[in-house]
Protein backbone atom coordinates (compact mmCIF):
# COMPACT_ATOMS: atom_id res chain seq x y z
CA UNK A 1 0.00 0.00 0.00
CA UNK A 2 0.84 3.35 -0.98
CA UNK A 3 1.28 6.41 1.51
CA UNK A 4 -1.45 8.09 -0.77
CA UNK A 5 -3.44 4.81 -0.14
CA UNK A 6 -3.16 4.97 3.48
CA UNK A 7 -4.43 8.61 3.22
CA UNK A 8 -7.41 7.90 1.31
CA UNK A 9 -8.47 5.18 3.81
CA UNK A 10 -8.36 7.42 6.58
CA UNK A 11 -9.93 10.06 5.47
CA UNK A 12 -12.91 7.94 3.61
CA UNK A 13 -13.13 6.22 7.31
CA UNK A 14 -13.04 9.62 8.63
CA UNK A 15 -15.56 10.94 6.48
CA UNK A 16 -18.06 7.57 6.95
CA UNK A 17 -17.59 7.96 10.67
CA UNK A 18 -18.32 11.30 10.92
CA UNK A 19 -21.55 10.78 8.32
CA UNK A 20 -22.51 8.30 10.45
CA UNK A 21 -22.38 10.22 13.52
CA UNK A 22 -24.06 13.30 11.78
CA UNK A 23 -27.29 10.90 10.94
CA UNK A 24 -27.81 9.67 14.32
CA UNK A 25 -27.41 12.63 16.12
CA UNK A 26 -30.01 14.70 13.35
CA UNK A 27 -32.56 11.95 14.87
CA UNK A 28 -32.66 10.42 10.61
CA UNK A 29 -31.65 6.61 12.20
CA UNK A 30 -31.27 4.75 15.04
CA UNK A 31 -29.12 1.79 15.51
CA UNK A 32 -28.63 -0.01 18.73
CA UNK A 33 -26.39 0.34 21.56
CA UNK A 34 -24.21 -2.77 20.23
CA UNK A 35 -24.06 -2.33 16.54
CA UNK A 36 -23.11 1.59 17.29
CA UNK A 37 -20.20 0.23 19.08
CA UNK A 38 -18.97 -2.84 16.98
CA UNK A 39 -19.41 -0.53 13.67
CA UNK A 40 -16.63 1.96 15.63
CA UNK A 41 -14.82 -1.12 16.56
CA UNK A 42 -14.31 -1.97 12.84
CA UNK A 43 -13.90 1.39 11.48
CA UNK A 44 -10.70 1.50 13.58
CA UNK A 45 -9.76 -2.22 12.55
CA UNK A 46 -9.89 -1.14 9.25
CA UNK A 47 -7.52 1.84 10.02
CA UNK A 48 -5.21 -0.82 12.34
CA UNK A 49 -5.10 -3.01 9.39
CA UNK A 50 -4.45 -0.13 6.25
CA UNK A 51 -1.26 1.35 8.72
CA UNK A 52 -0.07 -2.48 9.08
CA UNK A 53 -0.58 -2.86 4.98
CA UNK A 54 1.15 0.99 4.92
CA UNK A 55 4.23 -0.66 7.22
CA UNK A 56 4.22 -3.91 4.71
CA UNK A 57 4.98 -1.72 1.98
CA UNK A 58 7.97 0.24 3.34
CA UNK A 59 11.11 -0.80 3.41
CA UNK A 60 11.70 -2.95 6.83
CA UNK A 61 14.87 -0.82 7.70
CA UNK A 62 13.06 2.41 6.70
CA UNK A 63 12.32 4.96 9.93
CA UNK A 64 8.81 5.58 8.80
CA UNK A 65 7.85 1.57 8.19
CA UNK A 66 9.05 2.09 12.11
CA UNK A 67 6.77 4.95 12.76
CA UNK A 68 3.76 3.35 10.92
CA UNK A 69 4.26 0.25 13.10
CA UNK A 70 4.11 2.16 16.02
CA UNK A 71 1.06 3.98 15.05
CA UNK A 72 -0.36 0.50 14.28
CA UNK A 73 -0.12 -0.49 18.02
CA UNK A 74 -1.10 2.96 19.43
CA UNK A 75 -4.33 2.57 17.53
CA UNK A 76 -4.42 -1.41 18.11
CA UNK A 77 -4.37 0.00 22.13
CA UNK A 78 -6.74 2.57 21.97
CA UNK A 79 -9.09 0.07 19.96
CA UNK A 80 -9.13 -2.19 22.70
CA UNK A 81 -9.96 0.97 24.90
CA UNK A 82 -12.15 1.65 23.27
CA UNK A 83 -13.81 -1.99 23.38
CA UNK A 84 -12.95 -1.78 26.94
CA UNK A 85 -15.19 1.53 27.47
CA UNK A 86 -18.32 0.38 25.44
CA UNK A 87 -21.69 -1.35 26.02
CA UNK A 88 -19.94 -4.70 24.39
CA UNK A 89 -17.51 -5.00 26.97
CA UNK A 90 -18.20 -7.41 29.63
CA UNK A 91 -15.91 -5.92 31.84
CA UNK A 92 -17.89 -5.02 35.31
CA UNK A 93 -18.14 -2.80 37.84
CA UNK A 94 -18.10 0.73 35.53
CA UNK A 95 -14.92 2.07 37.66
CA UNK A 96 -12.64 -0.85 36.55
CA UNK A 97 -14.15 -0.66 32.50
CA UNK A 98 -12.98 3.37 32.68
CA UNK A 99 -9.43 2.62 34.63
CA UNK A 100 -8.52 0.11 31.70
CA UNK A 101 -10.02 2.08 29.10
CA UNK A 102 -7.81 5.06 29.99
CA UNK A 103 -4.78 3.09 30.78
CA UNK A 104 -5.13 1.20 27.07
CA UNK A 105 -6.45 5.04 25.64
CA UNK A 106 -3.36 6.26 27.64
CA UNK A 107 -0.61 3.68 26.78
CA UNK A 108 -2.13 3.99 22.91
CA UNK A 109 -1.55 8.19 23.31
CA UNK A 110 1.95 8.12 24.88
CA UNK A 111 3.26 5.62 21.73
CA UNK A 112 1.41 8.25 19.17
CA UNK A 113 3.45 11.06 21.10
CA UNK A 114 6.45 9.97 21.59
CA UNK A 115 6.47 8.54 17.51
CA UNK A 116 5.38 12.32 16.66
CA UNK A 117 8.25 14.22 19.04
CA UNK A 118 10.30 11.77 17.79
CA UNK A 119 9.58 12.20 13.81
CA UNK A 120 9.57 16.32 14.32
CA UNK A 121 12.76 15.89 16.15
CA UNK A 122 14.12 13.90 12.69
CA UNK A 123 12.92 17.37 10.99
CA UNK A 124 14.06 19.41 13.14
CA UNK A 125 18.09 17.70 13.00
CA UNK A 126 17.71 17.97 9.23
CA UNK A 127 17.02 21.87 8.94
CA UNK A 128 16.96 23.78 12.21
CA UNK A 129 14.87 26.51 12.51
CA UNK A 130 13.92 29.13 15.35
CA UNK A 131 11.44 26.40 16.79
CA UNK A 132 14.21 23.99 17.47
CA UNK A 133 15.79 26.41 19.92
CA UNK A 134 12.61 26.13 22.20
CA UNK A 135 10.90 22.98 21.56
CA UNK A 136 11.56 21.89 24.92
CA UNK A 137 9.52 25.36 25.99
CA UNK A 138 6.85 24.04 24.51
CA UNK A 139 6.80 20.68 24.90
CA UNK A 140 7.07 21.71 29.33
CA UNK A 141 4.56 24.26 28.82
CA UNK A 142 2.08 21.78 26.59
CA UNK A 143 2.43 19.60 29.99
CA UNK A 144 1.46 22.50 32.00
CA UNK A 145 -1.75 23.01 30.33
CA UNK A 146 -2.65 19.59 30.45
CA UNK A 147 -1.87 19.01 34.10
CA UNK A 148 -4.24 22.19 34.86
CA UNK A 149 -7.26 20.51 32.91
Amino acid sequence: MTTKNYIQIASITLLASVIFEITLLAGLASVSDKLYHYLHIFLMLVLIFSQILLYKSLKKNNLMAKYALWFALGMGLTAIGDYVNGANSCVEPVSDKLTWALLLFGAGYVIYNFILWNYTNNIISKKPTTFSKYKYFVLIRTCFSLSAV
